[in-house]
C-alpha cells in the first residue's frame, strides 16, 4: 500500500513538472542585475510589486489568498482598530494570519472537494467532516460514512491529497514560541488559543526548538512513522530573535534547517516593562535608556537583523507589516514552500510600549511603512547559482510624495509617547537627527538596488 502510494505520488509530481514548464514560467524575467553583495549576484524586481506572487527559487506562482474565504474575512474583520488583546497589541493579529496563510492543505484541500462536488461549502465548515478529513488515520468504514464520505468520495479525496502532496502544498505546521508577549496573549500555562501544535520554549531558545523539531519531524516522515511532511513555525520576539535567541538561531541559518522563524517585533523587551532591545530605534525612551537632562533615550542605532540574516544565504529573508494582510500572508506561503530557512521580520506596534491609543495599532503600522522607518521588502537567494532577488513591495510614500514629504518622520513620531522628548522646542534637533538616519538608510536600500524616484 505504502509503494503504490509513493509511486502515485512520484507520477504526479512528474506532471506537475510538465505542466510548469509548459505554462514557460520564468520570474526572473521580472529582475534586471544591479551588482553584488556578499558574494551574490543582486537583482532587483523591476516592478514595485505589492504581493509579488511569483518564487523565482520554485519556478512558478504561489496559491492566492482567497479573499472570498469566510475564515479569510473573519480574520480581516478582526483587524479592526483595536480588536485583538492587551490593550490593541498587534502580536495576535500577526499570529493569526500566519497561521491562516500556512494552513494551505486545509484551504486548498476544501476548494478541491468544492470543485469537484464532493462536498458543499457549508458540509465543510461541520467539525466531524473536518475532523476526518484531515486525519492521517485510517478511518473504519462506518465513521467515513457517518460524515457522508462513500468509497467513491473517499478515493476523490485520497487522490485530492497526493496532488497537494506532490506540490509541496499538503503539510501540516507546528508552532513555538518563545516566552514573551506571545506566551501571555496565547498560550497562558496550562491551555493554549493554537488549533496546531504548539511548543512554549525559554527565552532564548526559539532556534534550538524549531531546529529539534524540524530534525524530528523530517526523520520520522523518512521512517514512515508520520504520512504528511510538517513545517516548523517559530515565534520570537525582538528580544528573543535579535538578543538573547540569535546563537541558536544563527545555527539553524547556517544549517539550512527547512524552518520558518517569525519575529514580531515591539522594539523593546516589552512583556518585562519595556527595556531597550538591540530593536528598539535610536532616541526612544525606554525604562533602561530613559530620557534625561544629558542622555536622551537610547543612544545607538538598532542591529540590522535582515543583514545578519542575508549573511548566512538562507533562501528568503522578509519583512511585512500587518496593516497589508495580503502582502504578509503571501510571504509567509512563500517562505513555507520555499525549501531551507525562512526569516520573517513583522512590525509588531505595542500601545502601553510606544505610548499610544490601542485603536491606533494599523495606522501606526502603515505609517512606519510610509515614511521610510520600516520597509516592506522580500529576497530570495539562489545558492546553486550565487543569484539573490529582491522585491520592494510597497513604496515609502514619504519618499515618492513631496507632499507626505513635509511631515516625514514627524507625522509617524508624533503620535507614540516614547519619542515625546523630541518635540520639545530645545529639543527638535532629536527630530532632526532621527529624519537623518531615516533617510540615509532608504538612500542606502535605493542606490544599492536600484530603485528609482520616479
Amino acid at each position: 500500500m505504502v509503494g503504490r502510494r509513493r509511486s502515485h505520488v512520484v507520477s504526479i509530481a512528474e506532471g506537475v513538472k510538465k505542466m510548469i514548464k509548459m505554462a514557460d514560467i520564468d520570474p526572473r524575467d521580472d529582475f534586471v542585475k544591479k551588482g553584488s553583495f556578499l558574494n551574490m549576484s543582486v537583482y532587483r524586481n523591476k516592478l514595485l510589486a505589492p504581493g509579488y506572487r511569483r518564487s523565482v527559487l520554485l519556478g512558478k506562482e504561489l496559491p492566492p489568498i482567497d479573499l472570498s474565504d469566510p475564515e479569510m474575512k473573519e480574520l480581516q474583520a478582526g483587524l479592526a482598530p483595536g480588536v485583538a488583546t492587551c490593550l490593541g497589541c498587534s502580536a495576535p493579529i500577526v499570529f493569526n494570519m500566519v497561521a491562516k496563510a500556512g494552513d494551505m492543505r486545509r484551504e486548498l484541500l476544501q476548494k478541491t472537494l468544492r470543485k469537484r462536488g464532493v462536498f458543499t461549502l457549508r458540509e465543510l465548515r461541520k467539525p466531524e467532516l473536518q475532523k476526518v478529513l484531515f486525519t492521517e488515520v485510517e478511518q473504519p468504514t462506518a465513521v467515513l460514512e457517518s460524515v457522508g464520505i462513500d468509497k467513491k468520495k473517499a478515493d476523490i479525496i485520497r487522490e485530492a491529497k497526493d496532488q497537494l502532496l506532490a506540490e509541496n502544498l499538503y503539510f501540516k505546521m507546528m508552532f513555538c514560541g518563545a516566552t514573551g508577549c506571545m506566551t501571555v496573549t496565547t498560550a497562558a500555562y496550562p491551555n493554549h488559543i493554537w488549533n496546531h501544535s504548539y511548543f512554549h520554549s525559554a527565552f532564548e531558545n526559539i532556534g534550538a526548538m524549531v531546529a529539534g523539531l524540524e530534525s524530528g519531524a523530517r526523520v520520522r516522515l523518512e521512517k514512515n512513522k508520520i504520512k504528511i511532511p510538517h513545517k516548523v513555525i517559530g515565534f520570537a520576539g525582538d528580544g528573543g530573535t535579535f538578543d538573547i535567541g540569535i546563537q541558536a538561531l544563527s545555527g539553524v541559518w547556517e544549517r539550512n534547517q527547512d524552518t520558518l522563524t517569525v519575529t514580531y517585533d515591539n522594539e523593546a523587551y516589552m512583556n518585562t516593562g519595556k527595556q531597550r532591545c538591540s530593536s528598539t530605534p535610536w532616541g526612544a525612551d525606554t525604562t533602561t535608556a530613559p530620557v534625561g537632562k544629558v542622555i536622551k533615550g537610547k543612544q545607538t542605532n538598532p542591529k540590522d537583523i535582515i543583514a545578519i540574516a542575508l549573511a548566512h544565504n538562507i533562501p528568503y529573508v522578509a519583512q511585512a507589516s500587518p496593516d497589508d494582510p495580503v502582502d504578509l500572508m503571501m510571504k509567509v506561503r512563500k517562505a513555507l514552500l520555499i525549501p531551507g530557512a525562512a526569516y520573517l521580520r513583522i512590525i509588531a506596534p505595542c500601545p502601553p510600549g510606544w505610548d499610544f491609543e490601542g485603536d491606533q495599532t494599523l495606522e501606526i503600522s502603515k505609517k512606519a511603512v510610509d515614511t521610510g522607518t520600516f520597509l516592506s521588502f522580500e529576497v530570495e537567494t539562489d545558492n546553486d547559482n550565487f543569484a539573490r532577488y529582491f522585491t520592494i513591495n510597497r513604496l515609502p510614500e514619504d519618499y515618492f510624495d513631496l507632499e507626505a514629504h513635509k511631515d516625514g518622520i514627524e507625522d509617524y513620531s508624533k503620535s507614540q509617547g516614547r519619542f515625546k522628548h523630541m518635540f520639545k522646542k530645545d529639543e527638535l534637533e532629536l527630530l532632526h537627527t532621527l529624519q537623518t538616519k531615516v533617510d540615509r538608510s532608504w538612500e542606502n536600500m535605493k542606490e544599492f538596488f536600484g530603485i528609482e524616484d520616479e
